[in-house]
């Protein structure tokens, strides 16, 4: 991943300004110079005010779902970057509340495979020939990015049959999948210093310790993914639960 080798360079690194973009910058400007996965956090706060004052409107309206869903599209056709895919899902995401239980099993069951489909997508690989041809002709064209596009409908399609249908409360809704989601915020904050730091590391040591490239790949996934998880469990209780206590008073 030559793109994370990038990561934490040509920052300042004095506590003003790293205070500064932890307050600020970092969620009203989207500065992820610190930090590359929280660019997420200024959509998160002006998407949930889109929410929160179309909501009155939109819901004394008898096609409300339509009406998020239409406007999803006109930030996917007007804005056809990240960050207007990030506003789209946030109207997606609307558009599902207001949609009716999918009380068919097997209708929600090929809406669940649809978007597991769609959330593999790889341009350069054949099991996806159809939808990377779909890009390279038409969306492209139209200066869409297909990733962001396929990957967008995949997370809404998942997330409404998790929500409306219940063919894998099994999955979600066991004690794991529940720890694991009250992690899920302090593993995603991080990711980035894991990967930087922990993964080539042991990846470069088991490398050159005899192992195989692909022994080496899948053992440092595995050792990264369950080290990520276990920093994790600390991360809200000394510092999320401690910063809730100090914006509250």
């Amino acid at each position: 991943m030559p793109w994370i080798s990038q990561f934490g360079k040509n920052v300042n690194l004095e506590i003003l300004p790293v205070i500064y973009n932890s307050l600020f910058s970092s969620v009203i400007l989207g500065d992820a110079s610190y930090n590359w996965v929280v660019w997420t956090m200024q959509i998160e706060l002006f998407g949930s005010f889109l929410i929160f004052f179309s909501a009155p409107i939109i819901h004394n309206l008898k096609a409300r779902a339509f009406f998020y869903i239409l406007f999803s599209l006109v930030f996917c056709m007007n804005y056809p970057t990240k960050i207007g895919f990030g506003y789209a899902a946030f109207m997606l995401g609307a558009a599902i509340y207001y949609i009716p239980v999918l009380k068919n099993k097997f209708f929600a069951a090929v809406i669940l495979l649809i978007g597991l489909y769609l959330s593999g997508y790889h341009h350069k690989q054949t099991f996806y020939s159809a939808l990377s041809q779909l890009e390279i002709e038409i969306l492209n064209k139209n200066g869409i990015q297909g990733s962001f596009l396929y990957l967008m409908i995949s997370g809404a399609l998942i997330v409404m049959v998790c929500i409306k249908s219940n063919i894998i409360t099994f999955i979600t809704s066991n004690r794991l999948s529940i720890w694991l989601g009250k992690l899920s915020f302090s593993a995603y904050l991080l990711q980035m210093p894991v990967f930087y730091i922990i993964t080539p590391t042991m990846f470069a040591y088991l490398s050159t310790n005899g192992f195989s490239y692909t022994i080496a790949a899948f053992l440092t996934s595995i050792f990264c993914l369950f080290f990520l998880y276990f920093i994790s469990i600390f991360f809200p209780k000394y510092i999320d639960s401690k910063s809730t206590f100090l914006s509250k008073n």
